[in-house]
């Protein structure tokens, strides 16, 4: 366990927030991917995520959560920014090759669109030098306030 910062600051540790991530996860977006017929293989990418988290709370590593978890929400915009009949399907594989892309879809007509998701997750240093940086970038930024 962390000890509080001595400079006052407020101490935030991102695992308090995996679970509640979890449970929102299985209980709101799983139903919608799992309801939607569109999404042909959404069992596929439900049945990985409960994987990672199952890893997750046996000890393993945090980032497959996050992983999966991102290309979840992004399944659940596709079903709502598209209101047509195309079909979805996760991780089809690609022609002549033995890799995937995250999503393929296909439309009535035979249109096909392919969909890759990437998590951009900068490691952050928790050290004094990093918030004496952290500190000196807000003086600088006309949006975010000064401490």
């Amino acid at each position: 366990m962390r000890s509080p910062p001595l400079d006052g600051r407020k101490t935030v540790n991102a695992l308090d927030y995996i679970e509640p991530l979890i449970a929102d996860i299985e209980q709101q977006v799983f139903p919608a991917l799992r309801a939607d017929p569109r999404f042909q293989n959404a069992e596929k990418l439900t049945a990985r995520f409960s994987a990672a988290v199952t890893r997750w709370r046996a000890g393993g590593q945090v980032r497959p959560i996050v992983e999966d978890a991102n290309e979840l929400a992004a399944a659940a915009a596709l079903l709502r920014l598209d209101s047509s009949e195309a079909a979805i399907r996760y991780e089809p594989p690609l022609k002549n090759t033995d890799k995937s892309i995250d999503f393929g879809l296909e439309w009535p007509d035979g249109t096909r669109s392919w969909i890759d998701v990437k998590t951009v997750a900068p490691k952050w240093m928790d050290d004094d030098a990093s918030w004496r940086r952290s500190k000196a970038w807000r003086r600088t930024s006309p949006t975010m306030p000064a401490w």
